[in-house]
């Protein structure tokens, strides 16, 4: 997990909070030092709670947008998993070369790199700063509740949202689709995303009401 490729996908704009989710699934998964991952899209869609096909229309979108280069592997006629480079660079603060033929499986494969990234996060910038710091900070759970709940409401969420989200995930060990939390923070913000707290569910349903 690189924590750097997790702030990099919160700062990027995909145009859909569904290929955000996407996007932050991969960084979740990348590699540190070259955005390198490889989870499948069974993988992605049981984490991200989608089916497979909405997956794979979102991971297209990502690289229409130039956020991710795919590297598409068939050996002897089967699909494998591609691989998914992010870029490093961006958050490494220079220049990397993506090794798009390294690693191959034995056999034939044919391999289709995607578009290069189309827009890089100052590291200047406070925000991203910030995000970095807050996310590499961050441990599995949080110390108290009021710092969850303070940090929810920092994220445009209530406080029954944190109060909420402390006391679920108590009960279960603080594990999310069966694994062990690795940084709360990012749970929040993904979560936020797919509009899981009650908060945002009332709100859908208040906007339903009014249709």
């Amino acid at each position: 997990m690189s924590f750097r490729a997790v702030v990099w996908a919160l700062d990027q704009t995909t145009g859909s909070p569904l290929s955000k989710l996407v996007l932050i699934k991969l960084a979740d998964s990348a590699k540190d030092s070259d955005g390198r991952c490889f989870p499948s899209f069974k993988t992605i869609a049981k984490e991200t709670e989608m089916s497979r096909e909405s997956v794979k229309r979102h991971i297209r979108i990502l690289e229409q947008k130039g956020l991710i280069k795919i590297q598409r592997k068939i050996l002897n006629g089967a699909n494998l998993s591609n691989d998914y480079w992010l870029p490093a660079e961006q958050w490494l603060g220079r220049v990397t070369e993506t090794p798009l033929g390294s690693e191959r499986p034995q056999g034939r494969v044919t391999e289709t790199p995607g578009v290069g990234s189309e827009r890089a996060p100052n590291l200047e910038d406070r925000t991203y700063k910030k995000n970095l710091i807050e996310i590499e900070s961050s441990t599995a759970k949080p110390r108290t509740d009021k710092e969850l709940i303070d940090y929810c409401r920092s994220k445009g969420l209530m406080g029954s949202d944190g109060e909420w989200l402390w006391a679920k995930m108590e009960a279960n060990g603080w594990k999310n689709g069966g694994k062990p939390v690795k940084v709360w923070r990012s749970l929040v913000v993904q979560w936020r995303i797919q509009k899981i707290f009650p908060s945002q569910k009332e709100s859908n349903q208040r906007k339903f009401n009014q249709i």
